[in-house]
């Protein structure tokens, strides 16, 4: 199965009969070894966007996805960890040594949502045991003559040493703490500051949505905005000044509706 046949499908709740939104892209796991999350959007774009987990997926149809209900879809910035991976589609793909292998333009994963394949936009495929790490922008795979191993590249985080700490205080010793705010002891604040502290925060999160997705795919209708300026003709291929123009007039929702 390609992630791109998932991408605009409607998420359907089976006891609630109501269309809870629409995919509009996939997060994988902090590994990169399948996903975890579909991403939704519903027809206001100023809502918050919606994360379904793909363990609550009842049915994956043809048409649409179906779910028991509507409890099974929560917000996305509660569901999602910033550890978790992006859809990789349309990012760069270098190897260990720095070539530049092509752009990915689809993935392929089993029943399981285990990806198996990345496909880049000369349709060559990049097994996922070459893949060393995939980010924001750019995927990186293993140089053919390279033998790096990614875990050796990540920093370690230290903690301090309390039982080196309560030995050196017993001998009387002198100590260099390197970070003193892991050991730095919490004084309660004062009662008004305390209950400042247990008021709710209220500040919406806001995302920041990427639609790079789109690029390339090709309308099925004529998308117009609100003056009937036409924004995209059937048939045509979507491009960066029509997502701008999409997003100027609060169209993007049709946009992925009706393209493919």
């Amino acid at each position: 199965m390609r992630i791109t046949e998932i991408l605009s499908k409607p998420v359907v709740s089976l006891i609630n009969s109501k269309t809870e939104g629409i995919v509009k892209s996939v997060v994988f796991d902090k590994n990169f070894k399948k996903a975890k999350w579909l991403i939704l959007f519903d027809n206001n774009e100023h809502l918050e966007e919606k994360a379904l987990n793909i363990l609550n997926i009842y049915s994956l149809g043809e048409n649409a996805i179906i779910i028991k209900d509507e409890l099974c879809v929560g917000l996305e910035a509660s569901c999602v960890k910033t550890d978790e991976k992006p859809l990789p589609i349309n990012n760069s793909v270098y190897t260990s040594r720095g070539k530049f292998l092509g752009v990915v333009s689809d993935m392929v994963v089993d029943e399981k949502f285990n990806i198996q394949t990345l496909i880049l936009t000369d349709n060559s495929e990049l097994e996922l045991s070459k893949i060393l790490a995939s980010g924001e922008d750019a995927v990186i795979v293993l140089d053919p003559t390279d033998t790096v191993n990614i875990n050796s590249l990540k920093r370690k985080k230290t903690k301090p040493n309390f039982n080196a700490l309560k030995a050196a205080e017993a001998s009387n010793e002198t100590v260099v703490i390197l970070n003193p705010e892991d050991l730095k002891e919490e004084t309660p604040p004062p009662p008004e500051e305390e209950a400042k502290t247990k008021l709710p925060n209220k500040t919406p999160q806001t995302s920041v949505a990427n639609y790079n997705f789109l690029i390339g795919r090709k309308l099925d209708r004529n998308i117009y905005s609100q003056n009937k300026e036409l924004i995209g003709r059937k048939s045509q291929k979507i491009t960066q000044e029509i997502i701008n123009k999409a997003k100027l007039h609060c169209k993007l929702r049709e946009i992925i509706k009706y393209s493919k």
